[in-house]
């Protein structure tokens, strides 16, 4: 009886195909990148995208690439209150801090 090798070679062709797709840039993930939230006093609580966390100034989370809003709960520093946007880049820190005066501008390192 004749084997047919079509079939063989589809299945070698498609096994390549889900392999080596899983390869691709475009099939990874993002890197995380960094949100340094740090505060003079210390001790504040941090909202992020109007999320309560757990976490005090002065602290570093991970969180997905792109703008994210960073509002701090303190009576000493009720300028920052108001949220700020921070724009974080994958791979990159992007620290943000907060004095008596209000927030300083983000920048990224």
């Amino acid at each position: 009886m004749k084997t047919h090798r079509i079939f063989a070679a589809r299945g070698a062709a498609l096994c390549c195909v889900f392999f080596f797709a899983t390869l691709l840039p475009s099939q990874r993930p993002e890197l995380p990148g960094r949100l340094r939230i740090t505060s003079t006093p210390q001790g504040a609580k941090i909202k992020i995208d109007d999320q309560l966390m757990s976490q005090f100034t002065d602290f570093t989370f991970a969180v997905s690439p792109g703008d994210h809003y960073v509002a701090l709960i303190s009576p000493e520093l009720p300028k920052c209150a108001k949220s700020i946007k921070a724009t974080v880049v994958a791979g990159s820190i992007t620290p943000i801090n907060c004095t008596v005066a209000g927030w300083d501008n983000p920048t990224r390192r």
